[in-house]
């Protein structure tokens, strides 16, 4: 890569608006580093602690979903090397409204259950989304139920919106991109 191109990336994450990015392995320790980081803007630049927590769950859900779809795919080093390799996460800010995407490689195979489990979401209404969420919780409570799902119940209450993209790169992978709006 030379300076040139980096200075690019730089012009067009600016022009995005976007404050905090990170592409690559989404283990603990990255994810404890990417959320100091965002805290620590949304701290020195907001006066309300609801949203610094509501931006803050949203990440850490965004990154569990990843981590669980590499976790579920656990197949090979190479696999696994896909995956953790691609995952982008942008953190930024435009019109007073704060958003983040995260994304990562998906198999093909895989796109109806995501795209289902999305679309039964996005057909609910706020309330309905939080008592599916609280339903679920209380399921299991008692071990009544898995935790399948949870995260993107998560997602849609704490946000204002949700959206997705699904870019096919070839015959076995797509790209998933999910943007959160708080």
């Amino acid at each position: 890569m030379s300076s040139g191109d980096l200075l690019k990336a730089s012009s067009i994450l600016k022009n995005m608006n976007v404050l905090i990015t990170y592409t690559g392995a989404m283990e603990h320790r990255n994810i404890e580093n990417l959320c100091e980081a965002i805290e620590a803007y949304l701290n020195a630049n907001m006066d309300k602690r609801k949203i610094v927590s509501k931006i803050l769950s949203v990440f850490i859900e965004l990154s569990q979903n990843i981590q669980h779809y590499l976790k579920k795919k656990e197949m090979s080093t190479f696999f696994n090397r896909i995956i953790t390799d691609s995952t982008v996460i942008c953190f930024g800010n435009k019109n007073d409204s704060l958003f983040l995407y995260a994304g990562n490689w998906i198999e093909n195979v895989d796109i109806s259950e995501i795209e289902g489990e999305l679309q039964h979401l996005y057909n609910m209404t706020k309330e309905e989304i939080y008592d599916q969420y609280r339903s679920k919780m209380y399921s299991d409570c008692f071990g009544n139920s898995d935790s399948a799902g949870l995260g993107l119940m998560q997602l849609f209450r704490k946000s204002q919106c949700v959206n997705h993209e699904i870019i096919p790169k070839d015959d076995h992978w797509s790209f998933l991109l999910v943007n959160v709006c708080i």
